[in-house]
């Protein structure tokens, strides 16, 4: 392995900062550029066919910003894992103009799973649901289906 000096590290770690900046504020001009489009022309249909792709295909990059940053500003929303044109929403130049996309839907890193505490929150959540059945009115009770026999095979796993 070759030896390599403090100088080279700290100039990769510019060089990677400056990388970072740049394409930060090359998504952000598309992305404005898509807003602008929809604002100026009132074409959704440019997100709609151009956004999606791109957006897949931004490997490393935070893509639910990408993807929020188009349905506060651009007029569109999501069903299901599609960008759709949205009647009831305006494209908003002004606010996108004003908004950075890499601040919106910041990604969590991965907490971890563990079963037994998730088996205990359901069986926490099903016995309060349960003792709000019991107690509650007709309305409340056609709410909340809590099958005993169930809830008790719950509390032997767990």
């Amino acid at each position: 392995m070759a030896n390599i000096t403090l100088k080279t590290v700290q100039k990769r770690i510019r060089t990677a900062t400056s990388t970072t900046e740049t394409m930060r504020k090359d998504v952000q001009s598309a992305l404005l550029g898509l807003v602008e489009h929809v604002s100026v022309h009132g074409d959704k249909n440019v997100v709609l066919t151009n956004a999606p792709e791109w957006i897949k295909s931004s490997l490393g990059i935070n893509r639910k910003a990408m993807v929020d940053y188009l349905v506060q500003f651009a007029g569109v929303s999501v069903e299901g894992s599609e960008f759709v044109i949205d009647k009831n929403k305006k494209a908003n130049f002004k606010e996108a103009k004003a908004t950075e996309w890499w601040t919106l839907k910041v990604d969590q890193p991965f907490a971890g799973f563990d079963l037994s505490i998730e088996l205990a929150k359901l069986i926490k959540k099903a016995e309060s649901a349960k003792d709000k059945s019991d107690n509650g009115d007709d309305v409340v009770k056609s709410k909340i289906k809590v099958d005993q026999n169930t809830l008790n095979k719950l509390r032997k796993v767990a």
